[in-house]
């Protein structure tokens, strides 16, 4: 009875609107140069409302915040890697306005600042 309750459910037609959320999803995480909302205004063909709305509904955060989860991981991995020659070059290349919000924002999501971070991982 189960198997029979599964199957059925996977037989259902899926939400358009969730296949959408996933793509723009999967967009931005393809996208390490999608660096604002409005740049995924531009690629989804939505405005910035119903965009808000579609989040907010199917991923359960704000574009912006899925955009910067995305650039924080993407910092982490340039650290990780030593891509980055000092932490304002990577504030600049993944669009943030100084060094100093790049790091007010990592160590909020890490609870270490992008030079602690570094350290630690090349120990």
């Amino acid at each position: 009875m189960l198997d029979r309750w599964l199957c059925s459910l996977v037989r259902q037609p899926v939400d358009p609107q969730v296949s959408l959320a996933v793509q723009l999803v999967e967009h931005v995480a393809a996208r390490p140069e999608l660096l604002t909302a409005e740049a995924l205004v531009r690629a989804s063909g939505l405005s910035m409302r119903p965009l808000q709305k579609l989040f907010r509904s199917h991923v359960g955060a704000s574009p912006k915040w899925v955009i910067r989860r995305f650039r924080l991981q993407e910092a982490a991995l340039r650290l990780e890697r030593g891509e980055s020659r000092s932490i304002a070059e990577l504030a600049a290349e993944l669009g943030y306005s100084d060094h100093g919000h790049l790091t007010r924002d990592f160590k909020a999501a890490t609870g270490r600042s992008p030079s602690e971070f570094a350290r630690d991982v090349h120990r």
